[in-house]
């Protein structure tokens, strides 16, 4: 091999492993985040500060018998999980109901935001997955 091209192959080999740090890195963030979220919501729910059936849904997921995805999409069919998602939709409905007496401006404002929140709230789900499949760091 030439000069060049061994130095070309040690130029790719750096990219390549600047590459694969750098989504290391992030896959750390994203742990941490995820860490962070659960801390803040499950703590409460572990207590029972947003009544039974968090409580219970929490116990549930620490025991590694659901996943949120599952409650809010409907494949987990336990009674609190049920309840939970039952409320979830009536008071979206609620929001989509109220939010059709604001004004125009108003409305396309939190349709947007609404999006945005929606979209967090899936990449949170995805990465609870990921992380669940493969464990803990």
């Amino acid at each position: 091999m030439s000069g060049a091209s061994a130095a070309r192959l040690d130029r790719h080999r750096a990219t390549l492993e600047s590459l694969a740090s750098t989504i290391a890195a992030r896959q750390e963030e994203s742990r941490r985040a995820l860490a962070d979220a659960e801390a803040a919501w499950a703590g409460p729910a572990r207590r029972g500060e947003w009544g039974p059936d968090w409580q219970r849904l929490q116990r549930r997921l620490d025991a590694g018998e659901t996943t949120l995805r599952g409650v809010f999409d409907g494949t987990d069919d336990d009674p609190s999980s049920r309840r939970l998602a039952a409320r979830s939709r009536s008071t979206l409905a609620g929001l989509a109901s109220a939010s059709e007496r604001l004004p125009d401006e108003q409305r396309e404002q939190l349709h947007h935001e609404a999006a945005a929140a929606e979209s967090q709230w899936q990449a949170l789900l995805d990465r609870a997955g990921e992380v669940g499949r493969r464990g803990p760091a």
